[in-house]
């Protein structure tokens, strides 16, 4: 068994070691195996030290890359006053990731970068298969890997498939690729996203124009032309649900009544769900993202954020051309993960598949191989203690965290099982690690609230305890309608009637158009 040292000098021996890492994270989160991401940090992490290792004496010679850092400072300071901390902070770790991904892919040489590209496709052809055996049995549930939601995984597909289209004319047995990306295609198709099929079929149209002499990329396009024409034949006469582009408006619409309240620094990175129910415009579902990556990025990060956005985008695409023009990587290959690249920006106009792991990671691992960042050597080696500050984040972000929710799990063990006193201890061991979680304080709140139920009602200590976990878990998320219910009907069962309608009126200001919340009063 390799020790962590072992693998540092295996990977700085063995360019082959890298690409399996990378390519096994990146399954692993296709497949729905890492959901942590922690976990997922801390694989990357390996990564980095390795390459940092194996690199130590060269840097990257374009400055373009200091950009790329500029979101991760955005959303920092976004996270700082955010309603709901913890949200923010479990979001922003996935960027971190994704950010982590895109200067490995840079880093690493150009055989390594070509081999992680290769996986790309494969990668698109394991989800597809996955799909079509949930579409026709009903026996896996892939969308748990895209939040819940068949149509965000089309962004996926739209993101691998030029891939597989740029090793169909590159490798020297184009027709396994072309099936690839017609299974590709396929999927998409099914998934019925409107914009998905779109962005894959104009794809397919831009390759089969540049290489139309070429029979199977005429196969594709035929292929492809029936697929589209099916699909719209399907949504017409089956009416199979495309027609939510009106409650988009009001997400969008939502979405910029939180900027225009918070418009420095905005609500918190990934906020957007948790404060939803208190700005949504009109009585419209609620929603987990604004289905606009451009405008949910301006209201949870603010001017600054966009400014940072902005400014990492543009470096990235001045860094593209750069290397188009310096030829630091393959032409074919850079111009399929361009194609992705454009075609995942166009697709996240109308939907939220930056925000997904999997997806963002992919993106970013596209602009790292786009890019091509040249090298120069130093004059000595870096400092390795430049490694404290990434080791006190792996702390922060990682172990203590993780430690809580190691608690928090026992405490839901407790719970199923009927044991709310040793549910409620776990729980508050889990606060110990991890004090701004709303969540551990709203299952202490539960576990003494069924402790009281079980006494009828004589522990009143029990009442006290729930109503104090619960102002604890309110805290920490302000604009909760659910939680400020909650508090009202604790405080009415009390019988303390100036708080319970104080909360009541608070639920019903918090939520306008549930009437669930306003009949409290």
């Amino acid at each position: 068994m390799l020790s962590g040292a072992g693998i540092v000098v295996r990977l700085k021996e063995n360019e082959l070691l890298f690409y399996i890492i990378f390519s096994v994270l990146l399954l692993s989160l296709a497949c729905g195996f890492i959901y942590s991401l922690r976990v997922q940090f801390l694989l990357l992490s390996v990564l980095m030290v390795s390459v940092s290792v194996q690199f130590s004496k060269r840097y990257i010679k374009d400055k373009a890359a200091t950009a790329v850092l500029l979101p991760l400072a955005a959303v920092f300071f976004s996270c700082m006053g955010a309603d709901f901390q913890v949200n923010a902070r479990n979001v922003s770790v996935g960027l971190i990731n994704a950010v982590a991904a895109f200067f490995l892919m840079s880093y690493a040489a150009r055989r390594s970068r070509e081999k992680i590209f290769f996986t790309l496709p494969f990668l698109g052809l394991w989800v597809s298969f996955l799909l079509f055996i949930q579409f026709f049995t009903g026996g896996c549930e892939i969308e748990r890997s895209f939040a819940l939601n068949i149509n965000i995984l089309s962004g996926f597909l739209v993101l691998v498939y030029p891939a597989a289209l740029a090793l169909g004319e590159k490798n020297k047995y184009p027709l396994a690729f072309i099936l690839i990306a017609l299974m590709i295609f396929a999927a998409a198709a099914l998934t019925r996203s409107r914009m998905g099929m779109f962005l894959v079929y104009l794809t397919t149209l831009f390759y089969f124009i540049r290489l139309k002499s070429r029979r199977e990329f005429r196969i594709l396009f035929a292929a492809s032309s029936f697929l589209v024409v099916a699909g719209i034949v399907y949504a017409f006469f089956f009416k199979s649900g495309w027609d939510s582009l009106g409650e988009r408006f009001v997400w969008w619409q939502t979405a910029w009544v939180m900027f225009k309240d918070n418009p420095f620094f905005g609500i918190g990175f990934g906020n957007y769900s948790a404060l939803f129910s208190f700005y949504r415009t009109q009585p419209v579902l609620n929603t987990l993202f604004a289905h606009n990556m451009f405008i949910q990025i301006l209201a949870e990060t603010g001017i600054s954020g966009a400014i940072c956005f902005g400014a990492a985008f543009y470096a990235m695409a001045k860094s593209i051309f750069r290397s188009f023009k310096n030829k630091n990587g393959d032409p074919v290959y850079m111009i399929g993960a361009l194609a992705g690249i454009v075609c995942f920006l166009i697709f996240n106009i109308t939907e939220y598949s930056f925000y997904i792991p999997l997806c963002m990671m992919v993106f970013f691992v596209l602009c790292g191989f786009a890019c091509g960042f040249e090298t120069g050597e130093r004059e000595k080696k870096a400092p390795y203690r430049l490694i404290a500050l990434p080791a006190a984040f792996v702390i922060y972000t990682v172990f203590w965290p993780a430690l809580a929710e190691n608690y928090y799990e026992k405490g839901k063990s407790y719970a199923a099982a009927k044991d709310f006193e040793n549910a409620r201890l776990w729980y508050l061991k889990a606060v110990k690690f991890d004090k701004k979680n709303p969540e551990y304080y709203h299952q202490a709140a539960d576990s003494s609230f069924r402790l009281y139920i079980l006494s009828a009602g004589t522990e009143r200590s029990f009442l006290d305890d729930t109503i104090n976990f619960e102002l604890m878990s309110e805290k920490f998320y302000t604009h909760s309608a659910q939680i400020k219910a909650g508090l009202a009907n604790l405080y009415n069962l009390k019988g303390d009637f100036d708080n319970a309608g104080k909360y009541a009126a608070a639920a019903g200001e918090a939520d306008k158009f549930n009437p669930n919340y306003g009949s409290l009063r």
